[in-house]
């Protein structure tokens, strides 16, 4: 099995924005959530200070919120897009559970990506996160499973305001046109039918858009020879 095999499937998980809660329940932010203290370390050699200015460099760099867990989603670090995107700051983060900042999430999120990721590169999630403000946003969230010494996960998360607002105003685009009263088709430059809406399958007297769609909207005018005579003037169709 080639490694591009062996890392092709990515699990998908969509927790509805009907969960969206403050905090899931019986889970305070912070507190209860906090790993134990680090021991003091010795000063690390200049070697070592090189790799983390670097590793360092790499985790400001990235476009999305970034938030290092343990398996138990502890977050032991994160970059300033994430504080940016949860208003809370980096000592606020750090120790807090990863699925507090994910709306309607539960324990076996973990349990799920823990099981997934052992033999798959990545997960993908969609939901709704909160912020210190108790607003919320949806995001897009890749995770994957950095195996070191004592592994770790690796949440991305990129804001998709945007696009859902886009989704829903094609959505709504789409309603209206559906719903109108007023027969609509759209057709090509070639004159062929690209799409008919319920009103105009009433007029012509057909019950399935698949019936009309890719015929040549001059041949349901009932004078088809002068509906070719008006080619030009109808932006060349």
């Amino acid at each position: 099995m080639s490694l591009e095999d062996e890392f092709s499937t990515t699990i998908r998980i969509e927790i509805p924005p009907e969960t969206i809660t403050n905090t899931a329940k019986g889970r305070a932010f912070f507190d209860t959530t906090k790993i134990s203290p680090r021991p003091l370390v010795k000063i690390p050699k200049a070697d070592t200070v090189v790799a983390e200015s670097k590793y360092q460099q790499l985790l400001q760099s990235i476009y999305d919120a970034v938030f290092i867990t343990n398996i138990q989603g502890h977050v032991l670090d994160v970059n300033q897009r994430a504080c940016e995107f949860t208003l809370y700051s980096k000592e606020e983060l750090c120790g807090a559970n990863i699925l507090n900042l994910i709306s309607g999430s539960e324990f076996s999120l973990l349990e799920t990506l823990r099981n997934h990721l052992q033999k798959e590169r990545f997960a993908l999630i969609q939901a709704y996160c909160s912020r210190k403000d108790k607003t919320f946003f949806p995001a897009e969230i890749a995770v994957n499973h950095l195996k070191f010494e004592e592994p770790r996960f690796c949440f991305f998360f990129r804001d998709i305001t945007l696009r859902k607002q886009a989704e829903e105003m094609l959505r709504t685009e789409s309603n209206a046109l559906q719903n109108a009263g007023t027969g609509i088709a759209i057709a090509n430059i070639e004159a062929c039918l690209e799409y008919v809406n319920p009103a105009m399958l009433a007029l012509w007297g057909h019950e399935n858009a698949d019936e009309l769609v890719g015929l040549d909207v001059r041949g349901l005018w009932a004078d088809i020879g002068r509906a070719r005579q008006n080619r030009g003037k109808m932006g060349g169709m």
